[in-house]
């Protein structure tokens, strides 16, 4: 079964409300929704819920203003893959994929329609299966699965990161479906299309 998990600061956009109702999983879906808090705090309660069924062998968190295709989920888990995520982007300039391979810089060219290793990604959109926090909570305590930390040099570390490098400590690898692509809804719908012709544009 999959935990579809949706931390919610202030409205559901209608286009992620439709990414809801139409989301496909073979073995069934439960819908898991924490409301008005902070973020890190939303997924550490959304995570807790998910795993109190049994049944539940994978987590897709996807953002309240994120949009994606019916068949996401399924892509993303037939690459048999602990933490892979879809192709994301933020939702103000400069429209940056979340695709970190090292040194916390966004990777601006990346390949397309692609499975890609990456060091980080965001929590925007991504599947994680079961086993991955209950080994996180076995080494570190579940209480820390989105705490956020500090990385090198003093500087925070978001809370998705912060569980991606804690995971990767176990062994994990994170990877992203550059193929799966996801809209972030602003203003605007930021996906492929829109950040190509935005640095077309922005060059």
């Amino acid at each position: 079964m999959l935990a579809l998990c949706v931390p919610v600061y202030d409205v559901f956009e209608p286009d992620n409300v439709a990414s809801i109702w139409s989301l496909q999983w073979p073995g069934g879906i439960t819908f898991n929704m924490a409301h008005g808090r902070l973020l890190d705090d939303a997924r550490h309660s959304l995570t807790v819920t998910a795993l109190a069924n049994p049944e539940v062998t994978h987590l897709l968190f996807a953002d309240a203003d994120m949009a994606y295709p019916p068949d996401a989920a399924i892509r993303l888990a037939a690459h048999g893959k602990p933490i892979v995520g879809g192709l994301c982007f933020e939702r103000r300039p400069p429209f940056s994929p979340t695709l970190f391979f090292g040194g916390g810089i966004p990777q601006l060219d990346y390949p397309r329609n692609a499975l890609v290793r990456v060091a980080s990604t965001g929590g925007a959109f991504i599947l994680i299966e079961r086993a991955v926090f209950e080994a996180v909570s076995q080494v570190e305590g579940a209480g820390l699965w989105w705490a956020s930390t500090v990385r090198a040099g003093g500087l925070p570390l978001a809370g998705d990161e912060s569980f991606l490098q804690r995971a990767k400590r176990l062994g994990y690898e994170v990877h992203v479906d550059t193929g799966v692509k996801t809209g972030h809804v602003g203003k605007v719908v930021v996906d492929e299309a829109f950040y190509d012709a935005w640095r077309r544009g922005a060059a």
